[in-house]
Order: C-alpha cells, then structure tokens, then sequence
C-alpha cells in the first residue's frame, strides 16, 4: 500500500479545476482495482464516491471513474479494503496522524456512525449480487449515508443523532425539539434532508434498527434502573422508591384533576366494558387486565345482583318505541354542548322546543323527477325534507304546538319550556325525572319544575334547596 495518500482528499486545486496529483493517484487506483477481478461482479466493482460510499451499487471501471472525479472518495477511504487491499490493525493510526489529520476531524464523526450502522445491520460484504433482503439493508445504509444538502459533509444520521442526543443532555420537550428542528432546516439550503419533528426522527431512527428505550432513574439521581438493576423498585443507595404510591392533587390544580378523573372514569368504563366482552363473547382475557383482576371480575359479573342490575339497564336503555334504543341526532355531543352552540348561532338562550327539535330531527335528501315541457328531457331536483327520528318525538312536539294554541286562544301567557315539559308528561314524582325521551337522567330536587327542567335543558347547575 502507498504510504502516501493525501492525494485522495485533494481533488481540486485552487482555481477549482481537478488537480493533476489526484488524477494521477486516481489511474493508479484503477489499475490497482482492475488487478483484482476476485473482487468484480461480473464486469463491475464498487464505487467508493462519496455518493456511493461503498454500498450504492456495482458500476463498470469508467464509470466508477467519473464517480471519483465529479464525487471524490468517500471519507476515510485510506485503506481499500473493499477493493481487496488488507486492513492492516493499527497501521490507520500512525497514518492518520501523518497524512490525513486535517480530514480525521471532519470524518471521524460520520465514521462513527457508518460503524454504528454497520454493527446493527452486521452485513458483510461480499462481491455477488445482493439478494432481495441484503439490497433491502443497502438501501437503509445509502440512506442513512444521505448528506444533508450537496455538497455538506455531515451525513444526515449524524445529524440527527446529535439532535437527539442535545434533546436527552438538556432536557428538551418534544414541542422545543420540534420548533428546534423546524428553525435549523428554515436555514438551511432547500431540498435538505433534515427532518422537522421529533416523531419523524424517531420514525428514521427505528427504521434503521436504532429504537430508543427509556431507562428509569432514581428521582435524587443515584442510580438508573438498567442491567441487573432493572426490576428493582427502590433505590440500593438511598431507599427511595422507584414508582410514586400515591399523588395528592393540589387545590390549584382542580380543572387539571376533574380533567384526568373524566377521562380515567371514560377509559376504566371502556376497559371493563371491553372485558366482558372479549368474556362473555371468547371466552378469553383482555391482555389489558391481570389475571387476579379477571377471575374477580367474572365472579362479580356471574352473581344475580349483577344479572338484575345489567337487565334493568338494557331495558332503560331500549325505552324508545317499539323496544328499540332511544336515540338523538347530536351523535357524541351532549344537549348541554348543543344548546351552548345554538346561543352562540341564535345570539339568545334556546328553548326546550328549539333544542328538542334540532336533536330529534334530522334533514333529508330527496330526489324527484321533473318531466320536461314539450318532449324536453327529465330533470332530477334534489330536495331536502325535515324528519322526525320516530313517531313518539313527533308525537310530543305536535302535543307541545298544540298546548301553545290553546294558551293563545285563551289569552295565557305562554311559557314554552314549562308547555314543553307538559307536552312530555311532567315529572315522575318518584324518581324525580322528566317523564318521556328527552330527558330520564336522575335530578337533584330544584325550586320548581320548571327551573328543573331549564337546568337539565340548557346545562344550567343550580344547588338543591
């Protein structure tokens, strides 16, 4: 092997124009490649360009050539030993320090991680075509190889591993890891390889067999939770535990806590409700719930008390006409985010009537044939129609207009809610609920049954008396 090869990084000269030394260092190269067809793939060999790198596929000697003299050599490329020259073990040292000093510290980051690659994908390789899978990992190391913009040095792993390592050094947020990224590939020149968000670069990262883990820490920072010391749960210096037993809410914090009970209340529902389920359906666990928790739950759901208390409620839920479930068009919505919607389009507090209506109604597209005049073709006119969701709501509006006719014939004030919560029956004296379909949920005693219902329509709360 030439001890000499600075040649190799000196492609230009300074007006820009390739310089004679490497041309002449890039023929003896050749000739040096050519000499050793145990190394070709048929006719073609590797390409060390600095597009190529080694991996990118096999060309014939010219056009490999033309690589090195538009592209130059990848970084690092003292030795050839993919080109059949012996790796000689601690023959790159001395030679770094004598001929490539001013590159090792350029390249010995993007060195580093090409190795880290190279240890993940542990291919190996060999002059033959690459199979379907052995191209697949080609493809991920080209692409983990991709400079960032032409002409930059630093590839775009390396890049992207010190973003994630100043996100975990500093603490970073994903919202700041975002904006970070965002603000460095602005400046950037355009058509960078950067990637903007903190998802993206986990995605890249995963897809080359890099996953991230978390490791648990002692919260006074004396140990992590890592090795042997894994399944530990507390700390073996200072005692503290490695999960909190309990969390005492602040009574600042009152929005944040009614927030989590909500949505803890709406998730423990789904879960058991999944459970059954997957029980009563399968026969089989939820992967979610332990095994102690099962067995105790399929006893609770085989007792009589539970049995009766599931019939009732299926059969208050089947209430509607016919024993079909009664039901609403304002889907996942609740009536009291309908009725805030409706104050801000109507710019006034609805009515019972108003909010009734708009939830047990829904509109309907029709279309109709017009035959045309004097043997002119047929038109197709869509028209949409307003439609009660069953006969028992339309039963009770048409109760409620008419209960508003009689107080006008009469000369009564008409007060529609308090008219609309006769039109649906009143309330169940001993259940204390509206009578109907509107409203049966369990109420508090109000002042009247009027401001009862008034709260349960418009999502007003009011202390019981």
């Amino acid at each position: 092997m030439n001890n000499d090869r600075a040649w190799m990084y000196q492609r230009k000269d300074k007006r820009g124009c390739l310089n004679p030394v490497f041309l002449k260092g890039l023929d003896n190269f050749m000739q040096y490649v050519i000499s050793r067809p145990s190394y070709y793939n048929g006719t073609n060999i590797q390409c060390p360009c600095s597009k190529c790198r080694n991996f990118g596929g096999f060309w014939n000697a010219e056009t490999v050539k033309l690589h090195l003299m538009k592209n130059g050599f990848v970084s690092d490329y003292y030795v050839w030993s993919r080109h059949g020259e012996p790796y000689i073990a601690g023959q790159s040292g001395e030679q770094s320090s004598a001929h490539y000093t001013n590159t090792q510290d350029r390249t010995n980051e993007d060195n580093t991680m090409y190795n880290m690659v190279m240890n993940v994908v542990g291919l190996s390789f060999d002059p033959e075509m690459p199979n379907a899978e052995a191209q697949k990992l080609y493809d991920i190391l080209k692409s983990s190889e991709r400079e960032l913009y032409e002409g930059c040095e630093t590839s775009q792993l390396s890049a992207m591993a010190q973003m994630l390592s100043l996100k975990s050094d500093h603490h970073w947020s994903e919202a700041c890891y975002d904006q970070t990224s965002q603000f460095v590939k602005g400046i950037l020149p355009p058509d960078n390889s950067f990637l903007d968000s903190f998802y993206s670069t986990k995605q890249y990262m995963e897809e080359l067999g890099l996953p991230s883990e978390q490791i648990d820490c002692c919260v006074n920072g004396c140990m992590l939770y890592w090795g042997e010391d894994i399944n530990l749960e507390e700390c073996k210096f200072c005692s503290q535990g490695r999960y909190k037993k309990y969390y005492v809410w602040r009574q600042s914090d009152a929005i944040v806590y009614k927030g989590w009970l909500d949505n803890a209340r709406r998730k423990y529902s789904e879960l058991v409700s999944t459970a059954r389920s997957d029980w009563e359906n399968y026969n089989k666990r939820d992967n979610r719930v332990g095994m102690n928790v099962h067995l105790s739950w399929v006893e609770f759901w085989k007792t009589t008390t539970f049995k009766q208390k599931s019939a009732i409620q299926k059969n208050n839920r089947r209430s509607g006409v016919g024993g079909q479930p009664s039901t609403h068009t304002s889907g996942s919505a609740s009536h009291r985010t309908i009725a805030a919607r409706m104050k801000i389009q109507y710019k006034c507090e609805p009515t019972a009537d108003q909010l009734f209506k708009l939830t047990h109604t829904r509109r309907v597209k029709k279309k109709k044939n017009l035959i045309g005049v004097d043997g002119e073709d047929c038109e197709d006119v869509e028209e949409v129609e307003t439609t009660w969701i069953d006969k028992k709501s339309q039963q009770i509006y048409e109760t409620f207009l008419a209960l508003c006719e009689q107080h006008k014939e009469a000369g009564l004030p008409v007060d529609k809610n308090a008219l609309f919560l006769e039109a649906t029956g009143g309330l169940d004296k001993k259940k204390r609920r509206s009578r109907g379909k509107f409203y049966n949920g369990n109420l508090r005693t109000f002042d009247d049954p009027v401001s009862l219902f008034k709260a349960k329509a418009m999502g007003e709360k009011k202390a019981p008396s």
